[in-house]
Parts: structure tokens; sequence; C-alpha cells
């Protein structure tokens, strides 16, 4: 069964699995909403720490190809760690596509100012009439819509 909902109280109620969708990527992670959220930062922290160890490695291995490139007893080694330096891959590290959600509804025309007008519009049953409205409109402003009675509404109990 598949839940989408923005309540991660009901998430931790109902769901053993969390689904991740982020920058077209789906992952799955066991549990509720809580360990997903823990699971999520921790591998995002995980991956900040290998990058950061990598770069230490890079710059370790290039101070010694800068150092001892020149030197002809220590050339098989330099260019050795240049080899090592080219096969350290940096993981991308994208800030999540959620920072600044959004939903967008474009209309495809406009709106008028009164969605609706009515006039002498009467309800009731065989003893009367329930209401009778003898004008009123629904304004609409731009994705809002209300009523305004533009005469008195006759009500009978």
């Amino acid at each position: 069964m598949i839940i989408i909902s923005h309540d991660r109280h009901f998430l931790n109620m109902v769901c053993t699995h969390m689904a991740d969708l982020d920058y077209g990527e789906l992952r799955v992670y066991p549990g509720n909403y809580d360990e997903y959220m823990t699971a999520a930062t921790q591998a995002r922290e995980r991956l900040l720490a290998d990058n950061a160890k990598k770069k230490a490695q890079i710059a370790e291995l290039q101070s010694f190809v800068s150092r001892f490139s020149a030197n002809a007893s220590k050339s098989r080694q330099a260019t050795s760690r240049a080899r090592q330096i080219d096969k350290i891959k940096l993981e991308e590290v994208k800030a999540s596509s959620r920072q600044n959600p959004f939903i967008r509804f474009e209309q495809d025309k406009k709106l008028f100012r009164n969605a609706l007008e009515v006039e002498g519009l009467t309800k009731g049953f065989d003893n009367g009439p329930l209401f009778k409205i003898s004008t009123c409109c629904w304004r609409s402003v731009k994705n809002l819509r209300y009523w305004v009675p533009t005469a008195s509404v006759n009500q009978r109990c």
C-alpha cells in the first residue's frame, strides 16, 4: 500500500518502510518516518565525511607528487600516486530538491469577477418555501470565491 501524507505522526504509526524520491532517484528505507529521517541524515553525513577523507587523501598524494615528480629516484612512485589521484572519485552531494518545494497551479483563463449570479431562487415543499433569495452573487477573487447577498434572504422554519 502506498500512503502519501504530510502528517508525520500518522506516518510514524502506520508505515513500515519509507520511499524517498529525490532528484529522480528512489530510495527505500526500512522503518517509520522518524527512522527514515535519521537514516537519511546519517547517510548524507557519511557521504560528506567520506568526501572529506578523499579530499585529504588527494591533497596528501598531490603534495607527494609535486615534491618528488622531478626526483629521478622517486619518479615512479610519483607517477603511481598521480594515477591513484585519478582513480579517486568524489561523490556529488547535492542539496535536497525538497529544500524549497512548491506547487504552482496555472490558470487556463482569467476568472470573471462574478462566478455565479442568482435571481429569484426559491426552495421549499408543499407547506411553503424554505428560503427565497431575490438576488445574490458569488464573487471571485483569484482562487477565492465568496457569497455576497445583494438582497434580503427570507427564511422560514
